[in-house]
């Protein structure tokens, strides 16, 4: 060295390189915590992320049932109003009472056998009947007869 090397000026200089140099080290260390924590955090977000990812396939699924359920039911909604009114019509049916004529007009065929006496063909059995025994099948058939 040489007489007009400035010491104190040298000193400072490496003073201010070290403590440069110790940021610098600090910063990296504090970068390195960084990253950890950065990385701890991706595993937590991804951890996450499959966690919402499984909550919205279960939402889907429970989605899609609750959709199925509706139109279940709008279906069975629907049978319902059908048999309702087909329930109805029965009703309206089973409220107007039978007439049945004051007299039967026997087959031309049948006059000789039964001597006029008044009669109807059952069609089931191919037997048959008089008046009470045809009022007797109506009411069994769950009708009134008007005038009985």
């Amino acid at each position: 060295m040489t007489d007009t090397t400035d010491i104190a000026a040298l000193r400072e200089k490496y003073e201010l390189a070290l403590k440069d140099l110790t940021e610098r080290l600090m910063e990296c260390n504090r970068l390195n915590y960084c990253m950890d924590e950065i990385t701890a955090f991706a595993a937590f977000s991804s951890t996450v992320i499959d966690q919402l990812e499984a909550e919205r396939q279960r939402g889907d699924a429970l989605q899609a049932e609750g959709d199925e359920f509706r139109r279940r039911l709008k279906l069975e909604r629907s049978i319902l109003e059908d048999a309702d009114k087909e329930l109805a019509a029965l009703k309206a049916k089973l409220a107007n009472p039978v007439v049945l004529p004051a007299r039967f007009k026997p087959e031309v065929s049948k006059v000789d056998v039964f001597k006029g006496s008044p009669v109807m063909k059952l069609d089931t059995t191919g037997g048959w009947l008089n008046r009470t025994g045809a009022i007797v099948a109506i009411n069994a058939a769950g009708f009134t007869v008007k005038g009985e």
